[in-house]
């Protein structure tokens, strides 16, 4: 068993991704790193986060909004649950 869940690693490699997005434009500025190289390592962590999202949609799908309850059904707000009485002329 992981000792992290998939959204702590998701979590992780999204601020890693940021982090060296901004060292790598710089190294790229200054000559000290290839562009390939740089866009080749961020996409790389942007496939791994990916990986992590599907991963916690797996292992943590979304709720289903909760059945009414016998008296939301029967306090209905809905006009035509509750017509208005026929006025008289």
């Amino acid at each position: 068993m992981s000792r992290f869940s998939a959204t702590e690693k998701k979590k992780c490699v999204e601020r890693e991704l940021a982090i060296r997005q901004r060292v790598y434009a710089k190294l790229v500025n200054e000559g000290k790193m290839k562009l390939d190289r740089a866009e080749h390592e961020c996409d790389l962590l942007r496939e791994i986060a990916q990986d992590y999202r599907e991963l916690e949609e797996q292992t943590n799908p979304p709720r289903s909004p909760p059945s009414p309850s016998p008296s939301d059904e029967r306090e209905s707000s809905h006009p035509s649950d509750n017509p208005a009485p026929p006025t008289t002329s």
